[in-house]
């Protein structure tokens, strides 16, 4: 892993199959970053927090699915949110800053 602690991982299940496991892994944070992007929107229809919370979650929202993208300001988003943590809206995304980066899942097995 680098400093930030993003690497490899390894998951595996004693009652499931490799490919179930695999993509109940991805369901779940497909619906975790569904979530996250729901209160993105919502912080910014409310126009909450300051100028730099709205510009970086409003980029993260266009880009969210572009992993180079993100990387670039994803550091800044979690720092900014960091500082609005204290609004509950921006406070809950803080809470699930791991499902900022487009991660990439590979599913092996079946």
């Amino acid at each position: 892993t680098n400093h930030k602690g993003q690497g490899p991982a390894w998951g595996n299940s004693l009652f499931e199959d490799n490919a179930e496991y695999g993509f109940g892994m991805a369901v779940a944070t497909a619906q975790r970053r569904s979530r996250v992007a729901t209160r993105a929107q919502e912080v910014l229809d409310k126009k909450l927090g300051d100028n730099n919370v709205q510009k970086l979650l409003g980029q993260w929202l266009r880009d969210r699915f572009v992993g180079d993208k993100t990387a670039k300001y994803i550091d800044q988003l979690v720092d900014a949110l960091d500082a609005n943590k204290s609004i509950p809206e921006i406070g809950r995304i803080y809470d699930e800053k791991d499902m900022l980066p487009n991660i990439s899942q590979w599913i092996i097995g079946g």
